[in-house]
């Protein structure tokens, strides 16, 4: 059975299927083209079930299954819901002692794998905020709403709107600026996160730089909340954000590399394209490792669960760590080749050789050479014997020092190293009718070496406007019976061109010593901290508690009315 499916787990796809319809799973082949993009909403594993039971109904036919916008709103799986409560105690210098907090999630009718988000949230539940003394309950509810699965920041967007709100809160009650708060309690080195792993530089990155940073991007020192003479108010909102990922405990990936008979090279990945650059950070791994030119090394964008090496899934960001350490093994196996021929052919030990320019030298005298291209298919002696063969680098790299959380203590690591971030928002606020412009986007973010500056930059702008997309828009609506009233994209509004606010992204690059060229993964952390930031910086315009999304003019006027009433 062939599957042809729009898919970032196709790996996953294969098992299921052939799980659910009895078959070997080498009798299950899943081809992903490329995809385009996802955030996550393409892992579920839905409609290729009914496609495949047709196609069982059916044998002989192709089967063609896909849905209408509306339906695929109502039915298919969405970003979850999102109820906290939160409780701080903090000393009057402003350094929180103890914390207490109870995540409920809406993961709707179906959990899928809301009980993964629940755990997520978990072990980060803290924010880069060092608290000693902490309590956190997630928790999963099923509702009678449209299932829940993974979206960008796998809830890391929702339940950091809750935590940074409440810091804010905490801020107005001891009447401290809010961005010093932050300073105080930011994690650092040789503190314990939540599930008590230790942190140092590689794995945690700065925070105080990221903080400090955007003290200078958003002006921070110029005002928090400005009355401006025409009645409209100028406001400031920030929020942290930090993240994990939280993979499968057997999350693997594979690389395969083979050569053309010029020297150039393929690389095999089971990476899904998606619009998020994977493949190409990939490439330029190979092709730093081989020392040759970016464009020499050629990746195919179609992924073929036959043909190429598994790949877990393309999520949580980790395509540059995860499959990034397979591509490298596959690199030094191929040199391993290259140099083991190379020195038959120079007539030396592999130790009197380096290599560079897609040639093997003996070192000190680089004329003294044979290219890739008179290696890679195997070599033909003088005497008319040949020896080796084909040069295919193989590599493999599966998650380490990783496990599951404690069932008694909640100790435990699901990740290997945490990205974290400051944002900020700055907006104009009209009191007359409660509408707003959003002016200024801000993020300072620690992704370790930069390998790409205008495409990290983009990526990060990207999930910036996502953030304030379903912050200020974004809702499912339902009626009585839970009907759900927005599945279409004429009233689930988006953040429109025109609404975009003027964004400003800068790096700091403290590398991250296991990770391949000190890359840190970052795809979705743009989208974390942007719903906190401009709800702290309507609240404060409006000069109002605002802790639900959306941030609507007339979510704003219902809860000045609320707090009158009081």
């Amino acid at each position: 059975m062939k599957i042809r499916s729009s898919t970032q787990a196709p790996y996953t796809v294969r098992w299921l299927v052939a799980k659910a319809l009895g078959l070997e799973m080498g009798k299950v082949e899943v081809e992903t083209p490329f995809l385009g993009g996802a955030f996550g909403g393409k892992t579920p594993v839905f409609l290729e079930y009914l496609a495949a039971l047709a196609a069982r109904k059916f044998p002989g036919f192709t089967i063609k299954l896909e849905n209408s916008r509306g339906r695929d709103m109502a039915s298919s799986p969405s970003r979850l819901a999102l109820e906290a409560v939160i409780r701080l105690g903090a000393d009057v210098n402003g350094k929180i002692l103890a914390a207490r907090m109870e995540y409920l999630l809406d993961c709707g009718a179906y959990c899928d794998i809301a009980p993964n988000m629940a755990k997520a949230i978990a072990v980060d539940c803290s924010g880069p905020y060092n608290i000693e003394n902490l309590y956190c309950d997630s928790l999963c509810v099923y509702t009678n709403h449209t299932y829940a699965t993974s979206f960008r920041g796998f809830a890391h967007e929702s339940y950091t709107f809750c935590l940074e709100r409440t810091l804010d809160a905490l801020a107005d009650a001891l009447h401290m600026d809010k961005l010093q708060l932050r300073e105080i309690n930011a994690i650092r080195p040789g503190d314990f996160t939540p599930t008590m792993v230790k942190t140092n530089a590689s794995n945690l990155g700065n925070v105080a730089a990221c903080i400090n940073s955007l003290r200078s991007q958003l002006d921070w020192q110029a005002g928090e909340r400005v009355q401006l003479e025409n009645g409209l108010i100028r406001a400031k909102g920030i929020s942290l954000l930090w993240k994990t990922p939280n993979p499968s405990l057997r999350a693997s990936a594979g690389a395969v590399l083979t050569f053309n008979g010029d020297g150039s090279a393929n690389l095999n990945v089971g990476v899904v394209e998606m619009g998020n650059g994977g493949k190409e950070t990939l490439a330029l791994l190979a092709a730093q490792r081989l020392r040759m030119a970016a464009g020499r090394v050629h990746v195919s964008f179609s992924v073929d669960t036959k043909l190429t090496p598994e790949y877990w899934k393309t999520v949580a960001s980790l395509s540059s760590f995860l499959a990034g350490k397979a591509v490298i093994a596959a690199c030094d196996d191929a040199l391993r080749q290259l140099i083991s021929q190379a020195a038959i052919v120079l007539r030396c030990s592999e130790e009197d050789l380096d290599y560079g320019q897609e040639k093997v030298f003996f070192k000190g005298e680089p004329d003294f050479c044979v290219g890739y291209q008179d290696l890679v298919s195997g070599v033909i002696l003088s005497g008319g014997n040949s020896i080796g063969g084909q040069i295919i680098g193989r590599g493999s790299h599966v998650m380490r020092h990783t496990g599951p959380l404690a069932k008694d203590t909640g100790k435990g690591r699901t990740g290997h190293s945490w990205t974290v971030g400051a944002q900020g928002v700055e907006v104009e606020y009209d009191p007359k009718d409660h509408s707003y412009r959003l002016l200024r986007a801000c993020t300072s973010m620690d992704i370790g070496a930069v390998q790409d500056f205008d495409a990290a930059v983009a990526m990060i702008r990207g999930g910036m406007s996502m953030g304030l997309s379903l912050a200020r828009n974004e809702e499912y609506i339902y009626d009585e019976g839970a009907r759900l009233l927005t599945a279409s994209l004429r009233n689930y509004e988006l953040l429109r061109i025109g609404e975009e606010p003027a964004y400003d992204v800068a790096l700091i690059t403290t590398p991250q010593a296991d990770a391949p060229g000190g890359m840190r993964v970052f795809s979705e952390h743009g989208v974390i901290g942007m719903p906190a930031a401009l709800a702290n910086a309507l609240s404060c315009a409006a000069g109002v508690s605002l802790d639900m999304l959306p941030l609507t003019p007339e979510s704003i006027w219902y809860a000045l009315g609320q707090e009158s009433a009081l």
